[in-house]
């Protein structure tokens, strides 16, 4: 059975694309470390308390226009 995840608020999104430029082609595997680790604060943590490591691992960023 696949979870269904709400949608991330604007905040949320731009906390998640800042890191991802912030840390290149590896963000997803930095931000699971920084998950783990409870090293992300605000937005990117309310997102890591309600959709967590699985959902994190098919996330993909919006295509840039």
């Amino acid at each position: 059975m696949t979870k269904t995840y709400r949608e991330l608020t604007e905040h949320e999104m731009r906390a998640i694309t800042a890191y991802a430029k912030k840390h290149g082609r590896t963000w997803k595997a930095d931000l699971l470390t920084d998950w783990y680790y409870a090293r992300v604060p605000g937005f990117i943590q309310s997102v890591r308390n309600t959709h967590g490591p699985d959902w994190l691992r098919s996330f993909q960023l919006p295509k840039s226009e």
